[in-house]
């Protein structure tokens, strides 16, 4: 059994439970948060519910907000209201809802405002273009991530921080976007994706479309800033490879000259030629062809025209002598252009480099420089035309005799025609003689070589800086011929002679043979006994060689 004094209490503590056992009062948004661009109109669904499962006629939400308002729709627990002509960056925008027991309920709505304008497209130079995109104005911000897109094709993109959710900011994002006949027609949009709360919202702006004939940059002019005084030069007309042209004219101090175009038509050329100083206006005009029509567009430039004279080159000597020094100094006539520099050159070699006039200089002159040459110029420029003033230097050396010019040793064959070789180096050219025993014979001058010429010759060289001389020995190669006839003669008629003889006494010899033998035979015979001495025998006895008798 509960004690009295404890009631009140007991009353109190389910009073504070039944009330915590209420349904709460709830209020809410479609969408959570608002997005609107700068100037637009906005739609928003309130709904609200006061404690209980269903909504109730009373308890209708609505906004307090300092943007101007218009009713939709209305009906018990909602409301849709359109948001118009917003331009509050940073406004106060509360959802609040009174129920019947009086319970009132205030929240605040989150609405981004932006702003983003159509991308920018900016000349850079010739071949590649600025294109850049801003999303401004852009509050309350949390983060917001901008893309640049060439129809579906992801240019270049990129993630900025807000400096919070109250203070309008402004991002940009730039990208260099190469110019390409395939872009023409192309559309590229700016995306931005904003992120100020849990889900993200994409707004994307107008397209700009690459009109790529439509650029308002005209055509590119280029040519030397100086020109030289009646030397031709060539004055350039480029516009970019993606631009239809029906003609170039190019003119220069108010003449037209021919243009020549290149093979691919955005380019045109001409020789331009000035006769006369001082300024000249150079212009280029490019007839686009669009198709549609043609329109002109024109560039011009100034240049100023000087006259470039001849340097004047002077030296101390002409024909100096080995070991020796030239100098001198190159200079320009007076009332020139103080933009024409000189440069002076020995034998393709720098003396000095380009400098102010006028130039003074200095050179050892040697030996090497007598047998190759030296030749001192002086170089005037200006606008890269070059105008050159040389003068030939003669370095004169003493003479010279070598193994090489002149042989110590040289043999000659008798009855040829032959050349003594002796030459000698020097400038002037030396005058070279060859002696012996008082008889000279000229270097280079033909001879018929004789025995008497054989021995060794002084050969002197000499010119205006002195003498040089070599001994040089001539052989001569000869033979003598043997008398032929007198020596057949003088060995075949002896022996003819001893034949003769030996055929004449082999001839009476066998003829006194044969005349013994026919005598022998006419005689009578003759008993050989009669005729035997005493005491001989009969093969003793055999005449004539006879055999002798039978016993």
């Amino acid at each position: 059994m509960m004690l009295p004094a404890l009631l009140p209490l007991a009353l109190g503590t389910l009073g504070v439970i039944a009330g915590q056992l209420e349904p709460p009062v709830e209020v809410w948004t479609e969408p959570a948060v608002l997005v609107v661009e700068w100037e637009g109109s906005v739609q928003v669904k309130l709904r609200a519910r006061c404690g209980g499962s269903e909504p109730s006629e009373s308890a209708i939400p609505d906004i307090e907000t300092y943007m101007r308002k218009e009713e939709v729709s209305k009906k018990p627990g909602e409301k849709v209201l359109r948001l118009v002509q917003v331009t509050n960056w940073n406004s106060t925008n509360l959802v609040f809802l009174t129920c019947p027991n009086r319970t009132r309920v205030v929240k605040p709505i989150p609405v981004i405002v932006y702003k983003i304008p159509a991308p920018e497209l900016t000349p850079s130079h010739p071949d590649t273009w600025n294109l850049s995109c801003s999303v401004s104005g852009t509050a309350p911000l949390g983060n917001v991530t901008v893309a640049l897109r060439r129809d579906s094709t992801l240019l270049a993109s990129g993630t900025f921080q807000g400096r919070g959710w109250t203070q309008p900011d402004t991002v940009h994002l730039s990208h260099q976007l190469p110019v390409r006949v395939e872009d023409n027609n192309t559309n590229v949009t700016c995306e931005a994706v904003l992120s100020p709360h849990r889900d993200p919202v994409t707004v994307t702006s107008k397209p700009l479309r690459l009109n790529l004939t439509e650029l308002p940059e005209g055509p590119h002019l280029s040519s030397p800033q100086q020109p030289v005084l009646g030397t031709p030069f060539n004055v350039t007309c480029t516009v970019r490879p993606y631009i239809a042209v029906a003609n170039f004219t190019i003119t220069a101090d108010n003449r037209t000259f021919p243009a020549t175009r290149g093979q691919h038509g955005h380019q045109a050329t001409a020789v331009v030629t000035l006769n006369r100083t001082g300024s000249a206006q150079l212009v280029c005009t490019a007839r686009l062809d669009s198709g549609e029509r043609q329109e002109d567009r024109q560039t011009d430039t100034t240049v100023q025209v000087y006259h470039l004279p001849e340097p004047l080159l002077n030296v101390t000597s002409t024909a100096p002598a080995a070991g020796t020094v030239v100098s001198g100094d190159c200079a320009l006539p007076p009332d020139v252009s103080k933009d024409i520099e000189l440069q002076v050159l020995a034998r393709g070699r720098v003396l000095q480099d380009w400098g102010r006039p006028p130039m003074a200089f200095r050179v050892d002159v040697s030996e090497e420089d007598a047998e190759l040459g030296l030749e001192l110029s002086c170089e005037a420029k200006l606008s890269g035309v070059v105008k050159r003033s040389s003068v030939q230097i003669v370095v004169q050396t003493k003479p010279r005799l070598d193994s090489e010019g002149c042989p110590g040793q040289q043999n000659w064959t008798e009855g040829q025609e032959l050349i003594l070789e002796c030459r000698a180096k020097g400038k002037p050219e030396p005058e070279v003689k060859c002696s012996k025993d008082g008889n000279s014979i000229a270097a280079g001058i033909p001879y018929t070589a004789d025995r008497a010429q054989a021995g060794t010759y002084r050969c002197r060289a000499t010119n205006a800086l002195g003498t040089a001389e070599r001994d040089v020995t001539l052989w001569i190669q000869y033979d003598d011929p043997i008398p032929l006839l007198p020596v057949l003669l003088g060995v075949l008629l002896p022996v003819v002679a001893l034949l003769g003889l030996a055929g004449l006494y082999v001839l009476h010899h066998h003829q006194t043979k044969i005349g013994e033998y026919w005598l022998w035979k006419r005689q009578p015979a003759v008993d050989m006994r009669l005729l035997r001495p005493p005491g001989s025998s009969k093969a003793a006895a055999s005449h004539n060689g006879s055999a002798p008798e039978a016993p």
